[in-house]
């Protein structure tokens, strides 16, 4: 919805990550927080927040495939930021305000999953996991990548190959050498 000074309001957390759903001209975007927007773009000049849709997660990236496919990387929220995080698909159906956008499941992947990015054919979708410390670092979950085979039938029993760095631990000073 635009406010006064024509400025599109979405939820709380604003905007930090945008995804173009070009068949049904929705734009995504996530903004740190549990929302999906869902953004009518059906008219560039006019974008009408179409909906939020409330997400099982801290949202930290969204990407569309080429095959039209959604994928929103969540991770936990509070100290469960620090565990296994996910990554949820929607499909999308229609075009504009008539869209709707349903659920499709998620697969587990690394701890505090955040740049998610679709293979050009759609049929992949590789994860950067970063396993992020807290602020003391009293927790600090190693970091890795999750390639994801997408299952085009049904996402959530996609396959996730998880590629983790612990062999390179204890070997810090070989590597800055």
């Amino acid at each position: 919805m635009l406010s006064s000074t024509g400025i599109l309001r979405l939820n709380e957390g604003g905007a930090e990550i945008s995804a173009f759903h070009a068949a049904s001209k929705l734009l995504l975007t996530i903004g740190g927080t549990s929302t999906l927007s869902v953004v009518d773009l059906g008219d560039p000049s006019l974008p009408v927040l179409k909906e939020s849709v409330t997400l099982d997660g801290v949202a930290n990236s969204v990407a569309v495939s080429s095959t039209g496919l959604v994928a929103v990387a969540l991770e936990g929220s509070g100290n469960a930021r620090y565990t296994a995080g996910k990554v949820a698909f929607y499909k999308v159906e229609g075009s504009g305000s008539a869209a709707t956008v349903t659920a499709l499941g998620s697969v587990a992947v690394g701890a505090v999953p955040d740049s998610i990015a679709f293979t050009p054919d759609g049929s992949r979708l590789v994860v950067a996991c970063e396993g992020e410390p807290n602020e003391l670092y009293t927790v600090d979950p190693e970091g890795s990548i999750a390639v994801i085979a997408i299952d085009g039938a049904n996402p959530a029993q996609s396959t996730v190959n998880t590629v983790g760095f612990s062999s390179l631990n204890g070997r810090e000073a070989e590597l800055r050498a």
